[in-house]
């Protein structure tokens, strides 16, 4: 085989894909002479769409065609909206030490004001929408005469061969009389009026055209209008959700949403006339003229100079307006190759859409790359390090997937882009296609060469507990969509950890897209969950060394160090300045050498005991800097061995582990004040809606609760208490 496919979720490599391809899944992995859609394919590339929704794949002596799913499959109009941001981000991807360029660029769609007022064809529209009407309520007709034979009562105009036509046809006689024959049928002239002309055609297919604009930017406006009216709603004083949250939208809606009001104000006058002018137009469809053209009559783009076109008034304004239309080349049909290069574009905007929200996540938790350097697809991870001391590897494959390792952190981060839009048709078969690629690995389909055994090997655990990889797949889709049902809404916004109880293990799956203005926190909140969560699950750090050191380090630092096991301790607080004297006191210990003599520990033995509660300290500077001021804590209240609870003396936000009641797991949480819980409408995308980032385990939804739920065996602390019992709870 010169070719096989990659699952970018499993790994696992195949030679044929039997169902249906959802956008972004699969890797195209070519050698020699392979055609992808007709064309040369690349040596890694992504599985692309032709023009008529499906692949083909092709060398020497093998054929694979498929289709994909086209309820998943983008709109023009999301294709837009990421080929203008992936245009912006190539330019910064391409240049060295460009990283607060790259994190300044604004993951939300371009000229909003320009999108909400009305464009030069729409103004078009309605001062060539007169003519139109009267064209289609007052046709011009071509007369037509044909010869048939008719009763005789309807016979107005008779040929002169009508004589001599019925006196050879005895079979339309009526009666034989003495003065001739009765005729029962008679040879007319009959006059039609023939509606099906060039120009006639013309009319109605620009209706049908510009019902097709219309209809198109209605959805575009709508989107514009609720983006500002959602920007409204924050800016409000009764918004949702901590003021934390609505700083950050604040400061990402700053360029571009000067003035929300005003933008609302102009994006709802442009759909009324948008919505008038699809109402008259639906109107014209009821005309006498459209039903008299049949559908399949189409009209090429350039239009005959024909006289009616030319002299006639009304025409003539519908010939202006067809010219007009096809110079805006809405419509303008793609090559074969130009179709497939704009796919690729896409494909690749969209994954370099999801480094972006990555990155600008990153550089709000204080993450900053040596000399301002970018990730770059295939390049050596770029090491990005924090003012903690914390650092982090970010290394962009070439296959697409980006990943995030932290050394001390048995956990990776994986993200995955799949361009794939649920919320183009609303289609629950094609939306639970796209759910059961991020639930568990037997639903999603099995590997099939050690290759993807390997990577099998390392699939996340979806309760976030330490150990292996944890994988999020990114979509294009909005947090709330009407068209979609509210279950389905749940299930395709959430982490691993975020399910029901009755769910099974699942990845992360989580809508990014350049009209939602929440993609930034839900991948910054996925971000949170494995740097922060990871960080307040490895408390308390273990202190190994030789015991004949650590027993009379434990006498001497017993008010942060306590006891595990053999030659293990535990460091349970953070050891204040004056306390930190372990060098001074290791060195003046006098240990026992043989033979009745004593002397000091080695150096050796000390610089590693001392390395060990250097680190330790480290992790508490790091675990009582608070995750949303940032501001330092003095020191975390003991809640049982492992479990504890640090409180922010500005914001007063709190953090820590507490344990679930039902399987005794740790819940690694956060609740950040500064909100009112009591006013939050519950319901899918709620968490985005409140605290955005600042959130680890999703707290209950009881109204006056703030427990939180276990990602382990997913049991609410508020299950079975009828005075606090949550809609979650109640199922």
């Amino acid at each position: 085989m010169s070719f096989v496919f990659r699952d970018r979720i499993l790994g696992a490599e195949r030679e044929s894909i039997t169902s249906l391809a959802v956008p972004g899944q699969w890797v195209l992995e070519a050698s020699g002479d392979v055609w992808h859609n007709r064309e040369p394919a690349r040596t890694l590339d992504y599985l692309l769409p032709d023009g008529r929704q499906g692949w083909s794949v092709q060398d020497d002596e093998t054929r694979r065609v498929g289709r994909f799913d086209p309820a998943l499959l983008p709109s023009e109009r999301d294709i837009a909206r990421i080929l203008d941001i992936g245009k912006e981000l190539t330019n910064h991807l391409e240049q060295p030490s460009a990283w607060d360029g790259l994190t300044q660029v604004s993951p939300v769609m371009r000229n909003l004001d320009e999108r909400a007022r009305l464009q030069r064809l729409e103004r078009d529209i309605e001062r060539g929408l007169g003519p139109l009407k009267h064209v289609c309520k007052r046709p011009r007709l071509h007369l037509h005469s044909e010869q048939e034979r008719v009763p005789t009562a309807r016979a107005r105009r008779i040929p002169s061969q009508a004589t001599s036509y019925l006196a050879a046809h005895s079979e339309d006689w009526e009666v034989r009389t003495v003065r001739g024959v009765r005729p029962k049928r008679l040879l007319a002239t009959v006059t039609e009026d023939l509606w099906d002309i060039y120009e006639n055609r013309v009319a109605v297919r620009l209706v049908d055209h510009l019902l097709r604009d219309v209809s198109r930017r209605i959805a575009e406006v709508r989107e514009v209008w609720r983006l500002y009216d959602r920007a409204l709603q924050e800016l409000s004083t009764r918004a949702e959700g901590t003021h934390w949250r609505q700083q950050r939208l604040f400061r990402l809606w700053g360029r571009q949403l000067e003035d929300a009001e005003q933008g609302s104000r102009i994006a709802q006058e442009t759909l009324d006339t948008l919505e008038q002018l699809r109402r008259e137009l639906l109107g014209l469809r009821d005309s006498r003229l459209y039903g008299a053209i049949p559908v399949r009559a189409q009209v090429p783009g350039t239009l005959r100079r024909t006289n009616i076109l030319l002299n006639d008034p009304h025409y003539r304004e519908v010939a202006r307006l067809w010219r007009r239309r096809e110079r805006a080349a809405q419509d303008r049909k793609l090559s074969p190759t130009e179709q497939l290069e704009r796919q690729r574009e896409f494909h690749v905007a969209f994954e370099a859409f999801g480094v972006l929200l990555t990155c600008r996540a990153l550089k709000d938790f204080g993450f900053v790359p040596r000399d301002g350097e970018v990730p770059r697809r295939g390049r050596p991870p770029l090491r990005l390090s924090a003012d903690n001391g914390r650092i982090l590897e970010f290394e962009w494959q070439q296959g697409g997937d980006w990943v995030l390792r932290e050394h001390g952190n048995n956990t990776w981060l994986r993200f995955v882009s799949m361009p794939a839009s649920p919320g183009t048709q609303g289609s629950p078969e094609a939306i639970a296609r796209l759910i059961d690629l991020a639930g568990p690995p037997a639903a999603a389909g099995a590997p099939s060469t050690r290759k993807s055994m390997r990577r099998a090997s390392s699939r996340p655990n979806a309760s976030g507990a330490p150990g292996g990889e944890q994988l999020v797949l990114l979509y294009l889709g909005q947090g709330e969509d009407e068209r979609i049902s509210p279950a389905q809404q749940h299930q395709l916004n959430r982490l691993g950890f975020e399910r029901g109880r009755s769910e099974p293990d699942a990845y992360g799956l989580l809508p990014i897209s350049a009209a939602d203005l929440g993609s930034e926190e839900r991948v910054a909140r996925a971000l949170r969950w494995w740097l922060t969560g990871s960080l307040l699950q490895r408390y308390a750090p273990r202190i190994p060394g030789p015991r004949a050191l650590l027993d009379p380090l434990s006498e001497h630092a017993r008010r942060y160090l306590e006891r595990e096991g053999e030659g293990v301790l535990r460091m349970v607080r953070a050891p204040r300045a004056e306390e930190r004297t372990w060098r001074e006191f290791l060195q003046g210990l006098s240990l026992p050498a043989g033979t009745g003599r004593s002397g000091p520990p080695s150096r050796q033995e000390v610089e590693e005991l001392t390395r060990v509660l250097a680190e330790g300290t480290r992790f508490f500077e790091q675990l009582l800097c608070c995750p949303v001021c940032p501001r330092e804590a003095q020191d975390l209240q003991r809640l049982g061995a492992d479990c504890y609870r640090i409180q922010c003396p500005g914001c007063e936000a709190r953090w820590g582990v507490e344990s679930c009641g039902s399987c005794g797991e740790r819940i690694p949480f956060l609740w950040a004040s500064g909100g009112r819980l009591e006013t939050l409408q519950r319901g899918p995308g709620w968490l985005d809606r409140f605290f955005g980032r600042d959130v680890l385990a999703s707290p209950c939804w009881g109204e006056q609760s703030k427990g939180f739920i276990c990602p382990g065996c997913r049991a609410c602390p508020n299950e079975g208490k009828d005075s606090r019992q949550c809609q979650r709870c109640r199922g």
